[in-house]
């Protein structure tokens, strides 16, 4: 009994989890002022933040289309990840 009742004593010295709503505005504050370091105006960085999402929505399903039909000697996935990766690569350095 004595090792349950630390437990629940240490829990409650623990600070709360921050809600679901905390963590987003601090993941789109953090964003935002990336977005402008790269000097992209305020308005503009909305449809940033829009289009990311959208484009892996639209991007994802297909890429796992061709990805499940792949017959490659290198296997199904490991092609696109490099793929993926490369052009990922590119476009940070692109990007600055």
């Amino acid at each position: 009994m004595e090792f349950l009742s630390l437990i629940v004593e240490n829990q409650s010295a623990l600070p709360p989890k921050p809600s679901l709503l905390r963590q987003i505005i601090v993941v789109l504050s953090l964003l935002t002022r990336y977005v402008h370091l790269l000097g992209i105006p305020h308005g503009s960085a909305t449809y940033i933040l829009f289009y990311g999402p959208t484009s892996g929505i639209l991007v994802q399903p297909i890429v796992g289309y061709y990805s499940d039909r792949s017959t490659s000697r290198f296997g199904r996935r490991r092609p696109f990840i490099a793929v993926g990766a490369l052009a990922v690569a590119v476009v940070v350095l692109l990007i600055g």
